[in-house]
C-alpha cells in the first residue's frame, strides 16, 4: 500500500503517474496486489485527475477543509494569499461519485463554533451525501506560532467537544465513524514494514517528522540503516507501558501516536498523550446507537 502525501503530492502528478506504473507492474508480476490513497488539500482534485488516479488504484483520497470560507481560507489559503474553499467544494462536487472522499476537519478552539455553519455550507453546496467527514484534534507542535498551539484542547476537553461535534454530524446524517475504527496493528512507524520517503529521497519511520534530518534513516536509492533512530521507534511497544495495558481503550488507540513520545518536541512532549476516547466512550457508545436506528 502506499499514501501520497506532502506539502501538496497533486503537484507532482507526472510523478505519481510514472511511480505508480512502475508498482503496478511489480505487484502484478508478484501476483499481488497493489492499492493506494491520497491525502491532499483537494484544490488540484479535478474530475480529469480523479480519473486518472483510479487508473493508478488510488481509490479514494483524504481532503481537508478546517471550517467554512472565513476560516479555511484564512489558514489554508493559497501561497499568494488567495481563497481555495469554493474550489475545493467544487472539486468534490463533479467528480466520480464511485471516488471515495473523506473530509477531515482539524478543530481548536478558534474554529470549533464555526463546525454548524461550516456543516450548513457543505449542504446547501450538495456533497453531504457525497462525503464521509472525520473530526480531528488539532494537534501543537513546537515550529508552530503559539496563537495556533494556544488553540489547542486537552485531550479532556476534546473529548466533551468530539462528543457534540459528532452528534452534529449524526443528526443531520452526514457520514462520520462515531469512534474511530480500532487499529489492524499499530502504527506504521513502529513496522518493520512502513517507511516514509522525502521529497529530496530521504528515509524516515514517520512521515510527521520529515525534514528533521536527526529522524533519517537512510535514502531510497541506498541500503536502509538501522540508525539509532530507527531503532528506537522499532523498539518501541505498547505493550511495555504498564498504563496503556490497564486501559480501557488500549484497542481503540493501540498507545496513540508513536512521534508524541519518541521526538523531542518541547510543545508536544508536555501534551497528554492520551486519546480522547478514553474520557467519552459511554457518550459516543449512545451516539453510535442513534446512529444505528436512523439507518436501519
Amino acid at each position: 500500500k502506499i499514501t501520497w502525501f506532502g506539502g501538496e503530492p497533486l503537484l507532482a502528478l507526472d510523478t505519481i503517474y510514472r511511480l505508480s506504473n512502475s508498482f503496478m507492474e511489480i505487484t502484478e508480476k508478484k501476483k499481488s496486489r497493489y492499492y493506494a490513497t491520497i491525502l491532499t488539500n483537494g484544490y488540484l482534485l479535478t474530475p480529469e485527475v480523479v480519473t486518472n488516479l483510479k487508473k493508478c488504484n488510488v481509490d479514494g483520497a483524504q481532503v481537508t477543509l478546517d471550517g467554512p470560507p472565513e476560516y479555511h481560507d484564512r489558514v489554508r489559503c493559497l501561497k499568494n494569499g488567495e481563497a481555495t474553499f469554493d474550489r475545493i467544494v467544487d472539486n468534490i462536487k463533479e467528480m466520480d461519485p464511485n471516488f471515495m472522499i473523506s473530509i477531515s476537519t482539524n478543530i481548536g478552539k478558534d474554529n470549533v463554533e464555526l463546525f454548524p455553519n461550516f456543516l450548513d455550507i457543505l449542504e446547501e453546496r450538495g456533497i453531504k451525501n457525497r462525503i464521509v467527514i472525520s473530526i480531528e484534534q488539532l494537534q501543537p507542535r513546537e515550529y508552530l506560532c503559539s496563537q495556533v498551539n494556544n488553540a489547542v484542547f486537552s485531550p479532556e476537553d476534546f473529548s466533551e467537544v468530539y462528543v457534540k461535534l459528532v452528534e452534529m454530524l449524526v443528526d443531520r446524517r452526514i457520514g462520520t465513524n462515531v469512534i474511530p475504527k480500532s487499529y489492524e496493528s499499530q502504527c506504521a512507524s513502529i513496522s518493520k514494514m512502513g517507511i516514509s520517503v522525502g521529497p529530496d529521497g530521504s528515509l524516515y519511520r514517520c512521515w510527521d517528522v520529515i525534514g528533521n534530518h536527526s529522524e533519517c534513516v537512510g535514502r531510497i536509492d541506498q541500503k536502509v540503516k538501522l540508525l539509532d533512530g530507527s531503532y528506537r521507534w522499532l523498539a518501541w511497544d505498547v505493550f511495555n507501558n504498564e498504563e496503556c495495558c490497564n486501559c480501557k481503550v488500549l484497542p481503540l488507540c493501540m498507545g496513540g501516536c508513536p512521534r508524541k513520545i519518541l521526538v523531542k518536541d518541547n510543545i508536544l512532549n508536555q501534551q497528554n498523550h492520551c486519546s480522547y476516547l478514553k474520557y467519552n466512550i459511554p457518550e459516543l457508545l449512545k451516539i453510535l446507537y442513534k446512529q444505528y436506528n436512523s439507518i436501519k
